[in-house]
This record gives C-alpha cells, structure tokens and sequence, in this order.
C-alpha cells in the first residue's frame, strides 16, 4: 500500500524545520535542515521509523506467507520501509546465494553455492541446497502381496504376486491381499486334494513350480507376428472343462468358466502370465479363455520346482474351432457384409481360419449375410434376414456390421431386435453408416442416449487421433498400442495417439455411462472442439455395472484397409496400425463385460492420501493419481506419493515488485521494470514505485 508523503505541521516549523509554511512538506539537503528526530530521506524531512527487512513470516523470505513482501510498510505498525537507512539486504530477505534486489533498485549479489547443492535446490528459494532424494517404496514396506503399488516416487514396484483361484487381489476386502471370492471359496481348506492338486509340490527353499507365457492373438504368420492379449483367463483346470452354452448368453466371467482352476492368472497388458504353485509333472492341462475364446493344450511336461516357459505357438488362441482340443472355442459370428468397409477381411488378418466363414446354413464361426456388401460364397441370405428375427441374433456371440456407404434407416422392430440382442449378452460392432442403429431417428430406443448425435457433418480430416485414457480401460488400450507398435508418429506415452483415416463425424459427445476411446478434431491439428471418433456402452443401459453382460462398440472411422473376401483372407502383409485398433476392440468386445469378480471395492488415489504418480487400485489394476508441475516431482520433497523438491523461481508479481532487480530464489535475476518520470522505486514501499519527495 502507497502511503502519502509525511507532512510538517506548524507546530514542525516551531521544531526548527525551516521557513516551509503550513502543511507543506520541508525540503532538505541534510539531516541538519530537520529538526530531531526528522531525517532527510530523499529530498524531504521524514520521520524514519523502523525499517522493514523483509521478514516474511513463515520461511522467513521476501514475500513469505504472513509477512510483509520484501520489506513493504506493514500497516499494523505504522513501520515504514527506506530506502536511506535501511534498505533490503540478502540477510534480511533470507537468502544466501544468488542474485537479489535491495528494493531500491539496487542489485545484490547474495553469493555462490557449493555443489552438489545449488541455489533453491532444497525447495527454499535463495537457500543453498541439495533435492530431497526420493526412496522408492518396496512391496514389503507397503505390506502389498499382489497387484503393483505406487513406489512414492512417480513409479511402481514390481510385481508384487499373483494369487490363485478362487483367490483374486483385493478378493476378500483387504486392498493389495489375495483373498477368496467363489462361493465355495470358504471351505477350500476343507476340501479333499484330489487330481492334480496331488501334483502341486511345497518346493521348500526352492523356486516355486512356475509356468510362463504370453497370450498371442492367432494370427497366422502370413500377416505378421501375432500381438499379445490383455485379460485373458490362464488356468490349469483340476476337473473337466465343459462346452460352453450355445447362443446368447448374459452371463459373468466367472459362470463362463468350467473345469476348477487349481492355479490361475490373467495376462497383463503385454499378454504375460505367471502361474505360481502349478502342479509338476507330464502331460499337465493349461487352458487360456478370453470371453468365449478358448483354447485347451496339454504341456508335455512340468518340471518341478521350477520354471516352464510356454512356446508362442502354445500359448495363443484358436485359429479354428475344436483346432487341437474338443474344448478350443471361437465366439460365433454374425457379419453383414457392405460396400464401404469390410471388416469381413480383418477377421483372417487376426488369425480366424478361412475355413471357418460359411453361410449361416453351414457350420463355420464367421457366418456371413449380405447387406450390399460382396456375395463371396453364393446364395447368402439377405441381412435382413437376420435383423428381422430375434431367434435368429440370439444364435451369435457376435454381430458385425458393415458400413454400406448411406443412411439407411432401420425400422423400430429392427432397432429394437438388436437392442434386446445387445441386452441378452450379446456383442455388437459396427462403423460409420452403422449409426443408423443407434442415433436419434424417429424410432428412438434406449441406444440413442448414449451420445449426442448430428449425423454426416463435415468429414475431418485423416489425422493422429487421441486415446481417451481418462478410464482405465482406456489406459490399458493406450499402453497395449505401444507394446505392440501401433502408435501414431506424434504419440507419447503419457498422450498415446492413433493413426485414423477414412474419419467421419456423425456425434459430438458421449454421454455416460457410455465411454469415448478415441477422438480427435474438426482439422486433424489439436484444434477445438473434440471430435468422439469411437465409443462403447455395456448393456442393458439402465443395469447396474455388475449386472450388465453385452457390449455395444461403434467407430466413426473406417476400420479396413481394403481387399474384398475371400482374396483378403490369403493375401499377405500384416496388419496396419489401423486394423491392429480394430484387432484390439474386437479382442475387447468379446471378453467378459464383468470382471471374474465383482466382490473387490477398489481405492482411489485420494482415499490413498497419494496426489502423483502411478498406484494401485487395491485390486491388482493400475491407476494414475497425477502428474507434478516443474521442477517438482513425484516423492521429491522426501513425501511418497507428494509432489515435492526442485526450486520454483519466484516472479516479480509474486513479490508484489514492479520496479528495480530482485532475486528469483533459484539463482537467477529479475528485471521488474522502471518507474515513471516522477517516481523513484522504494520510496515508500520496497520494489515499488513511489513519488518522488522534493
């Protein structure tokens, strides 16, 4: 605050201050042109008072909280600051190192520091100092027996164990702790070890009996190396894996798995697994399930206390039905072929065996109809004939459907068949034009809530698109796009980008409980507004999460890079970053809706006192808790899970400065300008421009 200049009464001018009349202020030279206990401080009689040195407080620095910033008049106590007789030091300020403004517009230099420290490197500016090393959390110090937790640094620890069936993280409501899920899960110490439970050995002082692998997609090597699998189901079964009910079904994860698994895990995001205390011996059973993907093989042998790593032949899904066991299982299929993007050709591309694509009257798990698509094997109905028949959707796990290459509106009997399809368990994928299936026509259904549509805007451009990593399914999409290569030429890790071409625009937001994977913008150049390219809602649309069972998956771009069936089905080259997105959601949309187990709660990063980095859920999942602004990091202040350490440079406004040099309190110098004609800096106020007395 600018206080006025000091005036002299008359009662001064008895004081012996000079010939000045009433009310004026009095001009000096010297302090002997003053009468006691006047000084001449620039130019007039002023009354000194005490200095203000800056005292700021809390930390004790220029501008600290709950002090006056570098020296300015405290009002409280009538202090003055001056310029004259007590102008701001580096001592006063706090500092010891750097460069500093005595608020007079006078530069300082406070001194050098000794390495490794550096000047605000402790976090106190203008202080020598050194950052806080961040020492990373173990599993042991978090008392975690599964899943990653945050380190406190920014990282995550390693794996901290798996657990086994009917065990699950989190499972019996301790965070972090495998604990027992399944019905019957109380009574397993009660039950009789029988079958390969005989097999599974203590291994005491020993490795544990581990077998390894990577779930691969079945992709046949005409089209590259196959991609690795998320949330696929490993188990070792100790009973008999039975055939899965045929048609569809609204079941959960757990229902859809036969046969007791003794030991089970689900792989990570770049398709691992461990299977921890597996029974030993010849010819063990190991089955991988992923939804109704399913494929049983039999390891010749299990060495003991020890570990067997899978070869990628062993550990990827079926390319055909009943391919090497009766319990190999491809989900069946519904695909409407059309003229503008057949995603009929993908299929081959990500390991379906041509073999198994017939007509709906023969006995192959790509069962095609035509829309106005091609007609590659003769005599295939028309698709209406499937939408127009619930008890012909209910035979398929999944419906594709083509793009035809214009609106073609469905009526409400057939909007509605799909819906109770989708409601009943079932899966559907479709792109662009199939939009016509979802968005608000004059038959509206419960679909059409799921975003807000405007239908055949202008077509943005092809472009790096965003993944949406604000879900952790999200997440998990954005980090499996970089283990297998398919990011886009200006993606990061913490920003994962696609490449999408063929880009439409027919929505403008998703509306929840919907989720937006992947969106972009009008230009293809980061400019607004955000522009959903891909969404997908679980169904029915009013149930409660645990209770929904089907998948609606809808992309405004299209999926195919061209070809028409059969000849895409033998032709070679691998999948483009493109069709690996759809390799990914077709893989997704087919899996459990429901986790294996709804019975673990999970914690979010606040209920973990944790503001950064990465952490754990409670239930063996990964969640981001934020990131710290520069030069701060995640524990660097020596507080896990705190954004802490670095210095954080000071600016003129924070100092409350308008004029003359100051320190930063990181080492470096401010330039807070000059003042007017007129004015001088520190009249009254140190850093600021004051009138001038005289």
């Amino acid at each position: 605050m600018i206080r006025p200049v000091f005036l002299v009464t008359a009662f001064s001018l008895l004081a012996g201050c000079g010939s000045c009349g009433n009310e004026v202020t009095v001009p000096c030279a010297n302090d002997l042109d003053c009468a006691a206990p006047l000084k001449c401080i620039n130019g007039g009689c002023r009354e000194p008072g005490p200095a203000g040195g800056g005292s700021g407080g809390s930390g004790g620095n220029a501008g600290g909280t709950g002090g006056t910033a570098g020296g300015m008049v405290n009002p409280e106590d009538g202090g003055r600051f001056d310029c004259i007789t007590a102008p701001l030091t580096c001592a006063s300020q706090g500092f010891n190192c750097g460069p500093a403004g005595n608020g007079c517009g006078i530069q300082l230099d406070c001194g050098d520091c000794t390495m490794p420290e550096t000047c605000g490197g402790g976090g106190t500016p203008g202080v020598c100092g050194r950052p806080i090393t961040c020492v990373p959390k173990t599993c042991a110090d978090l008392d975690a027996g599964c899943g990653q937790q945050s380190n406190g640094c920014g990282g995550l620890t390693p794996n901290c164990g798996t657990c086994t069936m009917p065990e699950i993280c989190g499972g019996a409501g301790i965070p972090s702790r495998c604990g027992a899920i399944l019905p019957d899960a109380g009574t397993d110490a009660g039950r009789p070890c029988v079958n390969l439970c005989q097999q599974q050995m203590a291994c005491t002082g020993m490795p544990k009996t581990t077998i390894t692998g990577t779930v691969l997609a079945p992709t046949p090597p005409a089209f590259g190396n196959p991609d690795p699998l998320p949330g696929a189901f490993v188990y070792v079964p100790n009973g008999t894996v039975t055939p899965f009910t045929p048609g569809v079904q609204c079941e959960k994860c757990s229902a859809s798995v036969s046969g007791d698994p003794l030991v089970s895990a689900t792989s990570a995001v770049n398709g691992t697994f461990t299977l921890e205390n597996a029974p030993c011996g010849q010819n063990i059973p190991l089955v991988i399930q992923l939804g109704r993907w399913r494929r049983q093989i039999t390891i010749p042998n299990v060495a003991c206390c020890a570990n067997t790593a899978l070869t990628a032949d062993q550990s990827r899904l079926p390319r055909r039905q009943a391919e090497g066991s009766p319990n190999d299982n491809i989900p069946l299929f519904a695909v409407t072929t059309g003229s503008a993007d057949n995603l009929e050709c993908i299929l081959p591309k990500i390991g379906i065996d041509s073999s198994e694509f017939t007509t709906p009257a023969g006995t192959g798990r790509v069962r095609l109809y035509r829309d106005n698509g091609v007609n590659p094997l003769g005599g295939l109905p028309a698709a209406t004939t499937l939408y127009n028949d619930p008890t012909e959707l209910a035979k398929y796990d999944v419906v594709v459907i083509d793009c035809v290459g214009g609106e073609s509106n469905k009526s409400a009997a057939q909007r509605g068949n799909l819906e109770s399809y989708a409601n009943n368990g079932g899966r559907v994928f479709t792109s662009h034009y199939g939009y016509v299936w979802l968005y608000n026509d004059p038959n509206t259904i419960s679909f059409t809530g799921t975003a807000t549509w405007q239908p055949e805007q202008p077509s943005p451009s092809n472009q790096d698109a965003y993944i949406d990593v604000t879900s952790m399914a999200g997440q998990r999409f954005g980090q499996w796009v970089y283990a297998v290569g398919a990011q886009a030429a200006t993606s990061t890790m913490a920003i994962p980008k696609i490449r999408v071409n063929t880009v439409r625009r027919d929505f403008n937001s998703v509306i929840a409980p919907a989720e937006r994977w992947v969106w972009g913008t009008p230009t293809g150049t980061g400019n607004a507004p955000e522009v959903p390219l891909q969404y997908a809602f679980n169904t029915p649309l009013a149930a409660a999460p645990a209770d929904k069972c089907g998948r609606v998956l809808f992309s405004d771009f299209h999926v195919s890079s061209g070809g028409s069936f059969p000849s895409c089905a033998t032709s070679g080259g691998a999948l483009t970053p493109q069709e690996k997105v759809f390799e990914y959601l077709i893989f997704d949309l087919t899996s459990c809706v429901t986790p294996y187990t709804q019975v673990c709660t999970p914690i979010s990063c606040s209920q973990q006192g944790l503001r950064c980095g990465p952490a754990s859920d409670g239930c063996g999942n990964v969640i981001q808790c934020g990131n710290c602004p520069s030069p701060q990091t995640c524990g660097g202040g020596g507080v896990p899970g705190q954004c802490g350490g670095g210095c954080i440079p000071r600016t003129c406004q924070s100092l409350g400065y308008n004029c003359g040099p100051a320190g930063d309190g990181c080492g470096a110098l401010l330039d807070c300008g000059n003042c007017p004609q007129g004015m001088r800096c520190g009249v009254i106020t140190a850093g600021v421009c004051g009138p001038e007395i005289g």
